[in-house]
């Protein structure tokens, strides 16, 4: 009774956050974004937005490697297991509910770098595909990564229909600077923000779902204030909130000194 009640109680979430929304939300100010995407952000939208290929060996790997992290004990049980749910996917059928296989590398990635963080959400059963893919979302959303007009968008109430918050010309400019000094940027960034929005959301209440809202808001702003620092050229690195105190986040995270 105790497995099926919290199963019910996070299904809104696993079914909203994971999907998110897209919006049309045009603006005189988002210059860029209005223009379909060329270049290196171009590319950087494909990957995210690669699909999942169940006859793909490397994407079957992947999921190996993710159960594997979530349970080391317990031998590969395929893509459709009632497991798969303790990590957020509604139905347990990676075939219907995985989409792209980006999730299951950022999740890869927050095991790998958080791995407390990982085990304890998974342990409260913290809907973790909703998470990552909520954040995943608002770096889209605030970084202009997607078609010209729509904005991504998490269920749980971020940003406006008449004036989102976006990165400007500059910052967008720089952000992909960096990220073509390291291909792997954005999954930094979305890794650097989901740890920061697990910690925040375990502060309330123990990740109760009423807080999960709150926590996402929190982040959203936290993405707003950080991402227009990066400086291309320089050593950038992000410190993120790790339970009581400010630590370093993994050195992962620190793009390479230029030569």
């Amino acid at each position: 009774a105790q497995t099926t009640w919290r199963s019910n109680f996070w299904e809104p979430l696993r079914l909203t956050a994971a999907h998110g929304r897209f919006r049309r939300t045009p603006s005189a100010t988002m210059t860029e974004g209005l223009l379909a995407p060329t270049g290196r952000s171009a590319d950087l939208i494909r990957a995210i937005d690669a699909p999942f290929d169940a006859e793909d060996p490397d994407h079957l790997e992947a999921c190996r490697r993710l159960w594997q992290a979530a349970w080391p004990e317990v031998p590969f049980a395929g893509l459709v297991h009632g497991g798969w749910t303790r990590l957020g996917f509604p139905t347990g059928d990676l075939l219907k509910d995985l989409t792209a296989i980006s999730l299951v590398h950022h999740l890869l990635n927050l095991a790998s770098f958080a791995p407390a963080l990982f085990a304890s959400a998974l342990e409260a059963d913290c809907p973790l595909s909703a998470a990552s893919a909520a954040v995943c979302l608002l770096l889209r959303g605030f970084l202009r990564l997607h078609a010209p007009g729509a904005v991504p968008q998490p269920i749980g109430g971020c940003g406006t229909l008449t004036r989102p918050t976006v990165a400007s010309d500059e910052t967008r400019r720089r952000f992909l600077s960096w990220d073509e000094t390291r291909s792997d940027a954005f999954d930094a960034l979305q890794l650097e923000f989901t740890v920061y929005l697990l910690t925040t959301w375990r502060q309330h209440k123990q990740m109760a779902l009423m807080d999960f809202p709150k926590a996402l808001v929190q982040t959203r702003e936290r993405i707003e204030y950080m991402v227009p620092r990066i400086e291309a050229g320089s050593c950038y690195q992000i410190r993120a909130a790790v339970g009581t105190g400010t630590a370093t986040s993994p050195e992962v995270l620190a793009p390479p000194t230029p030569t």
